[in-house]
């Protein structure tokens, strides 16, 4: 079975971390990458105003967040689940 690497993204949330960062703090948002997909926990304004829940995007998308950007990647390991094992159901 093929093994696919995952990545942990990291994203700067806002103008906070410019000042939090000095006192070692940060406002963070992270998402889960494999299969070129990524995979968080977040609102989606825009798309499903009020409601929350996992969010499949392209890996590095900061379209969809309000003064975010993107900050590093972490390898975190492999898997071996394919990528059909990995979708997210919809209720």
């Amino acid at each position: 079975r093929k093994r696919a690497y995952v990545y942990l993204n990291i994203y700067d949330i806002g103008f906070f971390n410019a000042t939090y960062r000095r006192i070692g703090l940060g406002v963070y948002h992270t998402g889960v990458q494999v299969y070129s997909k990524e995979y968080s926990y977040a609102g989606q304004p825009g798309h499903h105003v009020g409601k929350s829940g996992i969010r499949v995007s392209r890996p590095r998308d900061v379209s969809w967040m309000k003064n975010g950007y993107f900050r590093t990647t972490i390898l975190m390991g492999t898997t071996n689940l394919s990528e059909e094992e990995i979708q997210v159901k919809k209720k």
